[in-house]
């Protein structure tokens, strides 16, 4: 199925309120709405040190309907793992930044159970 104008809106503003809730606003997100490359629904490039990201919507998914909510609270929680990700693949992990990162992400998680 084709994605359109109104799916990718949606997206948008879903992606917006799961990135303000899981505390991830110091990033500038770009969005675009063409075909991935790897086929899938979305996908995100996160650069953590610059705290920036661009989203895709896919204008093609497999199948006849398309989970927008879904689908960009999937992306935003790739966002919200991005400095845990990005210290772990540059071997940058000390105790204390792992201990830090790791009471960033508890208290956002408590706060969005409120």
């Amino acid at each position: 199925m084709k994605t359109t104008t109104t799916h990718f809106q949606r997206f948008k503003s879903a992606f917006r309120r799961y990135q303000i809730a899981n505390g991830d606003v110091a990033y500038t997100v770009t969005f675009k709405h063409e075909k991935t490359e790897d086929g899938t629904d979305a996908d995100i490039v996160v650069d953590a040190p610059g705290c920036v990201a661009t989203v895709t919507l896919s204008t093609e998914v497999e199948g006849d309907s398309i989970d927008i909510d879904g689908t960009a609270r999937h992306e935003s929680e790739h966002l919200f793992n991005a400095r845990l990700v990005y210290m772990a693949k540059r071997g940058r992990f000390t105790d204390e930044a792992l201990d830090m990162e790791e009471e960033r992400m508890v208290c956002i998680r408590e706060k969005r159970k409120q």
